[in-house]
């Protein structure tokens, strides 16, 4: 069989061998056996011409787009078609978001609107994940215009999720309509109909952070909106050459050094991610690659965002405390005096008490992640071999635990950790209570709310530790001295002042923390029966009671 002396597109696609097809030599074995279309090659000079050509085109075609933003209207199915190579058939459109995104924005949103909500955004989110830029009323329209020519996802996204429309004047409907635009964009983006992108990557972190509940009921789900956010930047090519993209993005992702922009997006990406994993108790790498550490350094060398580098040092505690105690193997149990457990223990409250002697330390925000610290490294107190499914998001009243709680033998460092996990719950909840209102509604629903439920979850699982039938616990604290009511009403005062400001409860942070009032009547079931308990010391009947608060044996 003769040899073709030029390759056709689809095998020099595939760096595959073209051999002619025996009943047809003009067309190759390949084609002629998938039916495609056999068009010879170019050769390599032409196709760098080619290449050459097409990046022209599209720089041409970028500034008439925004040339034409206002006028033309470039429809979705327009953009989504345009054809990017000669060799390909435009299935990847060339940007995130093209003029019907930001004339969608328009239509809801005038421009002036738009910059005054930009500063409220700033203002009210700007804190420690660098996604939210730092504008001032000197620098707003500059950053507006940036936004909306190179990142007009992220800038729909910040206005859709990151500020309430009372705080910035604007009607909710008009807010909702954005928030269910930036669903469709990123749905389009996770089944691959949008190519992997910065503006993507950072308006699916910035939804799933401060994701809100949807006028319709019909909320997104933040978990699945981080691991989009993973996923694209993996495919992007910021996880560098140890995390490979999957073969469709391949020929589109990065190329070269990381910009430091980049690197600050892979970083508050992992950020996210963890506090995500650690909140529901699921499998993740915590491990650091070579991207991660080299990012770590350019954003120490660059010192243009002093928390953000700090909240990273504080994530990367919590995520040493996960991965050492193996806090989201919920099939792994580790006994709180075990070697591991307490070297584990002596590590992290080095490394706590080094951050708390850092510029920063004195945040409030800071201030409240650290202790959680406290309290996570103190949990196996609490695990049994079985009930650490029952330490997971959301913490409510069915996760507690009443027949499955730890009853270990009485050791001084069983007293000690016991000791340990109340004080930093109680004082966590302490430092909520010195926090404004508005800080909290600017927090991250994602992982702020469920952190607060998780304190006073963890309270309510020792008050049952050492009150209920057949507990050991008992002979180091008593449920008077967990003062579990105390911690509880300020809580509730804390959603009062919330309520002031969210009274339609349009932030997951006052609906979570306004939550605690359930766990509050659940308490007053429980403790009615343990009292009785106490009195008459008849067991049986104690728990026959305490099965009848739920059929499946949880409260």
């Amino acid at each position: 069989m003769k040899k073709r002396s030029r390759a056709c597109e689809a095998c020099q696609a595939l760096k595959v061998k073209c051999e002619p097809s025996p009943e047809e030599p003009s067309v190759c074995e390949r084609c002629s056996r998938y039916s495609l279309t056999c068009v010879p090659a170019a050769r390599k000079w032409q196709r760098d011409r080619i290449a050459e050509l097409e990046e022209q085109v599209r720089n041409l075609q970028d500034k008439l787009d925004g040339a034409t933003n206002s006028t033309l209207g470039l429809s979705t199915y327009a953009a989504s078609t345009r054809a990017t190579s000669v060799f390909s058939d435009g299935a990847w459109p060339q940007t995130s978001a093209g003029p019907s995104e930001l004339g969608f924005l328009d239509s809801r949103l005038d421009y002036d609107t738009q910059l005054r909500c930009l500063e409220i955004c700033s203002t009210r989110a700007g804190q420690f994940w660098y996604l939210i830029p730092p504008v001032n009323t000197a620098s707003a329209r500059s950053w507006l215009d940036s936004l909306r020519t190179g990142a007009p996802v992220k800038l729909i996204s910040m206005l859709a999720f990151t500020i309430s429309p009372s705080s910035a004047e604007i009607d909710p409907q008009a807010q909702e309509d954005l928030r269910i635009k930036t669903f469709e964009i990123l749905g389009q983006a996770a089944v691959g109909l949008k190519r992997p992108s910065l503006d993507l990557i950072q308006a699916a972190l910035i939804t799933g952070l401060w994701i809100r509940p949807s006028l319709d009921c019909n909320h997104g789900n933040p978990n699945q909106l981080v691991s989009l956010a993973h996923d694209l930047s993996v495919e992007l090519g910021l996880g560098g050459p140890e995390m490979q993209t999957s073969a469709p993005a391949w020929f589109f992702r990065i190329q070269g050094p990381l910009t430091l922009e980049m690197q600050k997006i892979w970083l508050a990406g992992w950020m996210t991610s963890t506090m995500k994993a650690v909140g529901l108790r699921r499998a993740h790498d915590f491990d650091w690659g070579t991207a991660h550490y080299e990012a770590l350094g350019a954003l120490e060398a660059d010192g243009s965002e002093p928390l953000f580098l700090e909240m990273l040092y504080t994530i990367r505690l919590h995520a040493k405390v996960a991965s050492s105690l193996e806090l989201c193997n919920t099939r792994t149990f580790l006994d709180v005096n075990s070697d591991v457990v307490a070297t584990t223990r002596n590590q992290v409250y080095n490394d706590l008490n080094e951050l708390s002697n850092r510029p920063l330390a004195g945040d409030v925000q800071l201030r409240f992640w650290r202790m959680l610290v406290a309290i996570h490294v103190n949990e196996p107190v609490l695990h049994t071999i079985t009930n650490k499914t029952l330490f997971t998001s959301p913490y409510i009243s069915e996760r507690i635990g009443v027949h499955d709680f730890a009853r270990g033998p009485i050791t001084p460092t069983t007293a000690t950790a016991l000791h340990s996990i109340v004080e930093a719950c109680h004082l966590a909840i302490s430092i909520v209570l010195e926090m404004d209102a508005s800080t909290i509604l600017s927090l991250p629903s994602l992982c702020f709310g469920p952190a607060v439920s998780y304190a006073l979850s963890i309270l309510i699982k020792v008050c049952v530790a050492v009150s209920a039938p057949g507990n050991t616990y008992g002979r180091i604290l008593t449920r008077e001295s967990l003062h579990v009511r105390e911690a509880m009403q300020k809580l509730i005062s804390v959603k009062e002042e919330l309520l002031k400001l969210d009274p339609h409860m349009g932030n997951w942070n006052t609906r979570i923390i306004g939550s605690v009032e359930w766990l509050g009547v659940w308490l007053d079931d429980y403790e009615s029966i343990i009292e009785r308990y106490e009195e008459n010391l008849q067991r049986e009947v104690a728990e026959q009671e305490i099965e009848g608060l739920s059929p499946n044996g949880h409260f």
